[in-house]
């Protein structure tokens, strides 16, 4: 399994956290304003930087990422589509039917996993050390079902 970098998107913040495939490598409370009343743009420019920090807080450069596992407030498809109505907590500004997952893919340049996948089977992971399992979940079965697709 790959190195992951988790970012929980809340109301007022983002956690962020990365996960090596044997143990989580940041202590403690690693986190930024989310600014989600600001706008979507804001919104993904600050998960943009709590990306970026988590990289500062283990060393790793962006090219050594295999995935980013992405956890938000819905509701949200699981493309990762906010609903018509926007999420829940992040006021009208904007997140209507906004495509958060292929945003932040976009801004990275790396894929991210559907925002809370994984959750139902771990629901006591809803925070980013959830985001970064539920990434690397899904980044080791894409990975495992293109091997066997491709050989």
């Amino acid at each position: 399994m790959g190195k992951i970098v988790g970012l929980d998107l809340g109301g007022n913040a983002i956690n962020v956290t990365a996960y090596d495939g044997t143990g989580f490598l940041i202590e403690g409370m690693c986190e930024l304003p989310s600014l989600v009343r600001e706008g979507p743009e804001t919104c993904v420019n600050q998960l943009t930087a709590a990306f970026a920090r988590g990289l500062e807080e283990t060393g790793w450069a962006a090219g050594d990422i295999d995935a980013v596992g992405l956890g938000s407030p819905g509701p949200v498809s699981g493309d990762g589509v906010l609903c018509a109505a926007g999420a829940t907590n992040f006021g009208p500004c904007g997140y209507e039917n906004f495509d958060l997952r292929g945003a932040l893919s976009s801004a990275l340049d790396l894929p991210v996993a559907p925002p809370n996948v994984g959750l139902r089977t771990t629901p006591a992971y809803n925070d980013a050390n959830g985001k970064a399992v539920s990434g690397a979940a899904t980044y080791a079965a894409l990975d495992s079902l293109t091997s066997l697709i491709t050989s």
